[in-house]
């Protein structure tokens, strides 16, 4: 059997790209210096698998760990065992995939 193409993809599971596109932007937030009407634009002319890609990054985080900060808390636990105030506060600035890349990277040595 061929690979489904990312628009087959779309289709088949949620409908529309228009559809995907407003679930996706359910839990992104626009960012301070951009118009909402922009952003929202910017997301909806987004790649199906973009925006595919967007939507598993988000359900894996709420099936594993509920909420951003209780990834970063997990990150910065396994990065500095005492924990890290100053790291954590960055790596919140992260996009979802980034830290969910930092969580899954091997840590040779804990920092104390």
């Amino acid at each position: 059997m061929a690979k489904k193409s990312p628009l087959q993809k779309v289709n088949e599971i949620h409908g529309s790209k228009e559809k995907l596109a407003k679930k996706v932007l359910a839990f992104l937030t626009c960012p301070e210096n951009e118009e909402k009407e922009h952003f929202e634009n910017r997301i909806s002319v987004m790649s199906n698998i973009k925006l595919l890609r967007l939507l598993a990054a988000n359900e894996t985080l709420i099936s594993k760990w509920k909420t951003r900060e209780a990834l970063v808390d997990v990150i910065t636990k396994k990065h500095f065992s005492g924990g890290n105030a100053d790291y954590a506060k960055k790596i919140a600035t992260f996009s979802t995939s980034k830290l969910l890349d930092l969580e899954r990277k091997k840590v040779k040595a804990v920092k104390k």
